[in-house]
Parts: structure tokens; C-alpha cells; sequence
């Protein structure tokens, strides 16, 4: 049976996704920033925390040596927002193109639509929303992405994964249907 969510995530949660990392398996890998609901901060370096792979319970810190020990703190925004916030010294985040100092607000809309961070030019993170409905998914069939689109498709595999029918997929080239 499909596990319930929560009563506490009805609404989405601000989330750091590895779109682009060192080590090329570890794309896909979250941090949901649940602390900030709270009041409380989330330091992210290299070190800490774990960020897991959608329905694994463990999971790795970036442990990147290029990127600091001092973290970018990211904290609770303004309406729903987040800010994030780069120490001197620390490591080097761009954003849109240019590098952070100092902090930087980021309201809903900008999160719904997904904010790439670079860090220390090595490690993509993608700062987005996360719906209350792919929190609390399962299997992710080993595939990486988690909008609506992907849920689709997966409800679709597991539809004729059993049945011993040809199926024919259909995608952009490069989509990854060979995979």
C-alpha cells in the first residue's frame, strides 16, 4: 500500500537536487530542506548533510574537496521564500551567471520554476519545490527525475510491466528510451 503523506506536508518543500556532480551517479540525489519549516538553518558543505537518492535511506554529503568546509547556509525566506547565505571564504556559488556574496532571497516563484546553483564550478544543485506527492513516493524504478511527466511514465511502466506485449516508447533523441 502506498504510504500516506503526512499531515505536516501538505504543502511543497523547498529541495536541493545533484543535477550535476564529480562523480556522474549521484544526479538525481535530494536534500528536502525540511528544517526551514521550522525556523532552523541547513548548512550544506562538504561534509554534510547526506543528500539520498529518491526512496533510499541512506545517503552522502557532496564530499567534494574542491568545496569548503564552511558551508552555504540556507534558511527560512520571507512568504514562503528561501535565502541563502555565503560566508567569506567559503565556497564560490553562482547564481544566474554571476557569484554570491552576501545572501540572496529567493521567493516561491522563482523556487517553483527552480533556481541552479553552481558550486565552486563543479557541482550543480537545482533549489526547487517539491510537491507533498512525490515526497512520499516509492520505487523510483531507477530513474532519475520527479515531476508529473516522470510520475506518468512510471505509473505507465508499472502498468505493462508484467504483461508480455511489445510496447513501443517514443522520445527526443537523447530522452534516454534505450536506458
Amino acid at each position: 500500500l502506498p504510504r500516506r503523506p503526512r499531515a505536516e506536508s501538505s504543502r511543497s518543500l523547498p529541495v536541493l537536487t545533484i543535477l550535476s556532480h564529480p562523480t556522474p551517479q549521484r544526479a538525481g540525489e535530494r536534500l528536502v530542506l525540511e528544517a526551514l519549516e521550522t525556523g532552523q538553518t541547513v548548512a550544506v558543505s562538504r561534509v554534510g548533510p547526506d543528500f539520498t537518492a529518491p526512496g533510499a535511506t541512506l545517503g552522502l554529503p557532496l564530499a567534494d574537496t574542491f568545496l569548503s568546509r564552511k558551508p552555504v547556509v540556507f534558511e527560512r525566506g520571507e512568504k514562503g521564500g528561501v535565502r541563502l547565505r555565503v560566508e567569506p571564504g567559503g565556497t564560490q556559488v553562482w547564481v544566474e551567471d554571476a557569484p554570491l556574496t552576501g545572501t540572496r532571497d529567493f521567493p516561491p516563484e522563482a523556487l517553483a520554476l527552480g533556481v541552479p546553483l553552481v558550486l565552486a564550478e563543479r557541482i550543480v544543485l537545482l533549489l526547487h519545490l517539491q510537491s507533498p506527492q512525490t515526497q512520499s513516493r516509492g520505487d523510483d524504478l531507477g530513474m532519475v527525475g520527479h515531476g508529473p511527466g516522470m510520475q506518468r511514465v512510471r505509473e505507465d511502466v508499472i502498468r505493462v510491466a508484467d504483461l508480455k506485449v511489445p510496447v513501443l516508447i517514443r522520445g527526443e533523441t537523447g530522452s534516454g528510451k534505450t536506458t
